[in-house]
């Protein structure tokens, strides 16, 4: 992307510039929008600002959250994807909120595949270490297992993954279970 490297040097301005662009009647130019000033670009360096504070694109990724185009749509959800790889516990925040605002189920999910990710390494440390398997949550419901301990699991001297479940934003717990 040709203005990536001017994102880069002044995102903050580029949200500004990019803002009025999610208004546009074609759906290229508000997809645009989004892509430009994506996290962690596929193809492209990353912006730095949006990685390590993304709610500066808000403006932006919230107008797009209800777009009729399914291409728009797949862009927001990329963008939070990609910010999820950072931020998880920020993006757990929007799409929380976006699935009480009635977003579609679909972005919140396509939006959520990093958290899922986490989720899964959890599941499979537990499966390994246990024999227990917890039960799955979907997007909106805390991307947490509050319920995975049973009174009888065992896990020895186990350090779980710092992930975007609630109960443990921002630390990474190490604990033995008995």
């Amino acid at each position: 992307m040709a203005v990536r490297a001017i994102v880069v040097a002044d995102p903050i301005a580029s949200i500004k510039t990019l803002t009025p662009w999610v208004s546009d009647n074609n759906a290229n130019v508000r997809r645009f929008a989004s892509e430009a000033n994506r996290p962690r670009g596929v193809w492209a360096a990353s912006i730095p600002l949006l990685r390590k504070e993304p709610h500066h694109a808000l403006p932006i990724i919230d107008e797009l959250r209800f777009d009729a185009e399914r291409y728009v749509e797949d862009s927001v959800a990329n963008w939070l994807n990609d910010a999820a790889k950072d931020q998880p516990g920020w993006v757990k925040d929007v799409l929380g909120r976006w699935e009480h605002d009635g977003v579609a189920d679909r972005l919140i999910q396509r939006a959520a595949r990093s958290l899922k990710t986490c989720a899964d390494r959890v599941t499979a440390l537990i499966r390994q270490t246990s024999g227990i398997l917890p039960r799955k949550y979907r997007a909106g419901e805390g991307y947490a297992c509050p319920s995975l301990f049973s009174d009888d699991l065992q896990l020895p001297n186990t350090e779980l993954p710092s992930c975007a479940f609630s109960q443990f934003d921002s630390i990474r717990p190490s604990f033995t279970l008995k």
